[in-house]
């Protein structure tokens, strides 16, 4: 999964909300500077450094649940992304208190 920023609108999109095997940020403009990335992402985040972004659970799940179709897809949902968090928690990508998910920032 994905998340798509406008960094001159801050707009927010999920995209492959049901893929839990990556997370990364996709940013525009293409030649937009991390901090920018960072303050764009307002309240949803942050700049991490290294080319690199927080991004908050919350601004996920918000991307995320209006696109699932019923109580069962949620369910199923929230239990792959908490098997992703786990695992990101795991490698190092979360904060300490697993409010947020450190993605790389790939330019669109």
């Amino acid at each position: 999964m994905y998340v798509t920023i406008d960094v001159a609108s801050g707009g927010l999109s999920l995209v492959e909300a049901d893929d839990f095997t990556a997370f990364h940020v996709v940013a525009g403009p293409r030649d937009a500077p991390e901090a920018d990335v960072g303050v764009a992402l307002g309240s949803d985040g942050g700049p991490a450094g290294d080319d690199h972004v927080w991004v908050t659970v919350e601004a996920v799940q918000r991307l995320a649940l209006p696109g699932l179709a019923d109580g069962d897809a949620v369910v199923v949902w929230r239990g792959g992304f908490e098997k992703m968090l786990d695992d990101a928690a795991a490698k190092g990508w979360m904060n300490d208190d697993r409010s947020c998910i450190r993605a790389h920032i790939s330019r669109a």
